[in-house]
């Protein structure tokens, strides 16, 4: 014999593999129970799948064997059972502490207004990224390419400027100037009417990656005043 897969001695069953004796000892006994005064043992053969019956006097032979038939297809799945009940919820967490308030930061400032009061001239209100802002009088901002880079000039000035009336008040129109520029040294301007009088001057500088807005105005008969936005 080359394994057993359970045996079964004094009808006390012991299982090894997937076979369980007591089914085997049944059928046999219903078969050879005329014939067998007793059944000592029933080996199973894994590899002949066979079983080897061992008793006295068992149709006068110590030992009958039993060819097993083929294993029967596997039955179909059996249904699924039905979902489980859901549990209880769980109790409430506690609150998270708080995070501490981030403080506010100090509130920003702005660009300084720089003055330029006449006397003599030019008077210089900005100069970097590649230009200069500059007065040459009190009704002048003038744009200047200081670095010979690739600048667009543009400025916002009021024209035909007319005589105020009795209580100082003019109105006039807005004309633009704009220019690109190359080459150091070139220029471009705008001029201021009378007190109150507003230039916008934009530059862009290609070199210096920006665009700067600057806000100008006539400020006495003899001073303009300048003021960067950004």
């Amino acid at each position: 014999m080359h394994t057993v897969s359970c045996l079964l001695f004094n009808n006390r069953r012991i299982r090894i593999g997937s076979i369980v004796c007591s089914l085997l000892l049944l059928s046999v006994n219903s078969v050879f129970a005329q014939s067998a005064a007793r059944i000592d043992a029933i080996y199973v053969d894994n590899i002949t799948r066979s079983i080897i019956v061992g008793g006295a006097y068992l149709n006068n032979t110590p030992t009958m064997k039993v060819i097993l038939g083929e294993a029967g297809m596997m039955g179909p799945m059996g249904l699924m059972g039905l979902p489980g009940t859901l549990g209880a919820t769980g109790p409430e967490s506690t609150q998270g502490i708080q995070g501490a308030a981030i403080p506010q930061g100090p509130s920003g400032t702005g660009y300084a207004r720089t003055q330029a009061i006449f006397g003599t001239g030019p008077i210089t209100h900005f100069d970097a990224d590649g230009f200069k802002i500059d007065s040459p009088d009190a009704a002048t901002i003038r744009l200047t390419n200081t670095a010979g880079g690739f600048l667009d000039f543009g400025l916002s000035a009021p024209t035909g400027c007319s005589v105020p009336t009795s209580t100082g008040a003019t109105t006039t129109n807005t004309s633009q100037t704009f220019r690109f520029s190359f080459g150091a040294g070139e220029t471009s301007s705008a001029s201021l009417c009378t007190e109150g009088s507003m230039v916008l001057v934009t530059v862009h500088s290609q070199a210096a990656g920006v665009v700067r807005i600057f806000q100008c105005q006539r400020h006495t008969s003899n001073a303009n005043v300048c003021q960067r936005l950004n």
